[in-house]
């Protein structure tokens, strides 16, 4: 994968990272949690030669992310939850690239760490509730 196409891949997969997982890759109900609702994602790249920052909008509903799937040109997969407490763990894929991200949301923001350990890349993800 050229450098350009993993910046896009890491920008486009780390859509779903902020937060929980994806309505693509959502097998099971999840109760609905009280981190339900929009939310403005910051990634940031730390360490590695991935993109810098980038910001997203995304919405959570019963535990799951959700997002406008034009938002990327990418074909990837994402799986992942927020549970009642705030815990959030996700895996986002494409081909053999896989990016880790965990953390924890409290009230209207919430902070986390990635890795993407394929690329040499890691950083951090801080996501702030909309609209409260």
């Amino acid at each position: 994968m050229s450098t350009a196409g993993m910046q896009s891949f890491v920008r486009s997969g780390l859509v779903a990272v902020g937060l929980a997982g994806s309505t693509l890759a959502a097998t099971s109900a999840v109760a609905a949690t009280p981190y339900d609702g929009d939310w403005h994602v910051e990634v940031v790249t730390e360490s590695g030669t991935c993109d810098r920052v980038h910001g997203y909008n995304l919405r959570v509903v019963n535990g799951r992310i959700e997002y406008d799937p034009r938002e990327s040109a990418l074909d990837f997969t994402a799986s992942g939850s927020v549970d009642r407490r705030g815990r959030v763990a996700v895996a986002i894929v494409r081909g053999a690239d896989r990016v880790n991200a965990r953390g924890q949301l409290r009230g209207n923001d919430g902070t986390g760490t990635w890795t993407l350990a394929s690329r040499g890349c890691s950083g951090r993800w801080q996501a702030i509730r909309r609209g409260t």
